[in-house]
């Protein structure tokens, strides 16, 4: 006879795996939006300076707002919406498949879990507000090496937590 995941899980360990997925969450979604952001100043740059003049000068967007500003100096006026523009349409699918994605990575009784009402676990609210300001403090680096190394060990400690028959 099969039992609900959620009946054999305690409130507890419940809290953890919505925790858990809260900060996969976090880390992927930042990291895609820092990713987008560099990409669409890349594309920014391109067109406006040309591709062979951004690698010999070493050119890069240094500030966004209110004006994008580039690292010799230049304001490029008027091309902040496009810059925003290619960001989000790189950003937001991106995103939705890369969460997709770690979303079936994660078991079947895991996903049954997620789909009931609760909130998740207080130390993962700690960790995704540490990590909110750790992902957009540090360089795109090394917020990059953060996440490659945070979201294998979360998905990973997620399938262990609940056993293949669905049983903590």
């Amino acid at each position: 006879m099969y039992t609900k995941p959620e009946d054999s899980l305690t409130t507890k360990q419940n809290e953890s795996l919505r925790g858990r997925f809260l900060v996969v969450w976090l880390v992927v979604t930042l990291s895609m939006l820092r990713i987008a952001s560099w990409v669409s100043g890349q594309i920014i740059l391109f067109l406006t300076y040309g591709r062979e003049r951004v690698f010999r000068e070493h050119l890069q967007i240094v500030r966004v707002k209110p004006q994008l500003v580039v690292s010799n100096g230049d304001l490029l006026l008027n091309r902040s919406f496009e810059h925003y523009l290619i960001g989000v349409v790189i950003w937001i699918p991106s995103t939705t498949l890369l969460l997709f994605l770690a979303w079936k990575l994660l078991p079947k009784p895991y996903q049954e879990v997620m789909r009931q009402q609760g909130s998740p676990a207080g130390w993962s609210i700690l960790s995704t507000i540490i990590l909110f300001f750790a992902l957009n403090m540090l360089s795109l680096h090394w917020a990059l090496l953060l996440a490659a190394v945070l979201l294998p060990v979360l998905l990973l400690t997620a399938r262990s937590v609940i056993s293949t028959d669905g049983r903590a």
